[in-house]
């Protein structure tokens, strides 16, 4: 006897397709997390000290007023910052030339044989100055020195080392005779610029030509240049700091090695200047001096990533530097970049960190068949994932 089964067409098209083998979906691939399991990641980290010297060198105008030059021996200095601000004037000389420049001076009351003053440590042109070239001397008509302010005195056993010293200045006349170029330069070997034309600055790889303008024109000196500036010095014979100095008795001058030549649209244009200068002090003289840590690697990572760029000069075109009116955009590199990108090839002292542990060992468990073994990992995995976005936001 047999059965006959009546099958519909559409539970016909049913039993077809249960028959033929389902085509799995592909899986989409998950987003690879931007510190994943076991990703390595090494990172240069500079020290406190190191971190405030960095600064202060870029801007040594409004950064750490406390920084130091943290390099071996460690010491307990005073760290001081002085300066002086004025109003520069170009002068009558067919090219309306102006000049201001800086020589380190940390001290307040330096004379030398013959009375003249050392502890001036800015010269610069008014309007009767007819010259062409940087001068010191106050003999010379329109030349004037400021002296910064520095409390400081000359005593014995005193000793000072400069952290870093900058200088900047900005056009304050009127619209229509705003005009002209600025040519800044630290000389490279921080030998004096007495005497030196603005074409001879230009002559200099270093010497960089800026518009004139109402924003601030800056340099800075890039940190030390002979093995003497990274020590304490004592005095020398002309009562300020050795290598300060050039020349010796009333022929002694500062060496003012940092400055700015303007030639300008129109005679007797005024700019305003000022120049900031970071000492440290150590003696049985000085009082509240705080402890520096010794970064030999950290200082010289910041001495050179800051050197391999713009000509060796910190100057307002420097990535470095906190102004952004010359770079046409403010997408720079940071100070901190700028040091780990250098010392990414050129400097031992990695720190290695190991991303995606707590998230791979939570996988782990989420797997295993224990049910408190999935609790676990559920908690590692869900840490992890919190630790990694607290992470990738602040790095």
């Amino acid at each position: 006897m047999s059965i006959t089964m009546l099958v519909t067409a559409k539970q016909a098209k049913q039993m077809r397709q249960s028959a033929k083998p389902r085509k799995q979906k592909p899986q989409k691939k998950q987003p690879k997390p931007k510190n994943g399991p076991g990703q390595i990641k090494n990172r240069f980290h500079l020290g406190m000290c190191t971190s405030k010297f960095a600064a202060s060198l870029a801007d040594p105008f409004e950064g750490p007023p406390d920084a130091c030059m943290p390099v071996t021996p460690s010491v307990q200095s005073r760290k001081v910052r002085m300066w002086t601000k004025g109003t520069m004037t170009t002068g009558t000389a067919a090219s309306n030339f102006g000049f201001v420049f800086l020589g380190p001076c940390p001290y307040g009351n330096g004379t030398v044989p013959g009375g003249a003053n050392m502890s001036a440590s800015v010269a610069y042109s008014i309007g009767t100055y007819a010259g062409t070239t940087f001068q010191y001397n106050t003999g010379t008509t329109g030349v004037t020195q400021l002296a910064n302010n520095s409390d400081v005195n000359v005593a014995a056993g005193i000793q000072a080392r400069l952290v870093s010293a900058g200088l900047r200045i900005r056009y304050k006349g009127t619209e229509l005779n705003r005009g002209g170029r600025i040519v800044a330069l630290e000389e490279p070997d921080h030998a004096g610029l007495a005497g030196q034309s603005l074409s001879q600055l230009l002559a200099y790889q270093n010497g960089h030509e800026f518009p004139v303008t109402e924003n601030w024109v800056s340099i800075s000196t890039s940190g030390p240049v002979t093995p003497g500036e990274y020590d304490f010095l004592p005095l020398n014979s002309n009562n300020t700091v050795t290598g300060t100095t050039s020349g010796t008795g009333v022929s002694a001058q500062p060496n003012m090695y940092l400055g700015f030549a303007v030639e300008a649209a129109a005679a007797g244009q005024n700019f305003d200047f000022e120049a900031y200068e970071n000492w440290e002090f150590i003696g049985s003289a000085i009082r509240g001096k705080s402890y520096n840590e010794a970064d030999d690697g950290g200082v010289s990572a910041v001495i050179g990533a800051y050197r391999s760029h713009n000509d060796a000069q910190l100057d307002s075109r420097h990535p470095a530097v906190p102004q952004i009116a010359f770079r046409g955009n403010d997408k720079m590199p940071s100070q901190p970049a700028l040091v780990e990108q250098y010392a990414a090839h050129n400097t031992s002292g990695w720190v290695t960190e190991v991303q995606g542990v707590a998230e791979t060992v939570g996988g782990a468990l989420l797997a295993a068949p224990n049910p408190y073994a999935k609790a676990a990992g559920a908690v590692l995995s869900l840490g992890s994932k919190i630790g990694g976005a607290i992470y990738n936001a602040f790095h």
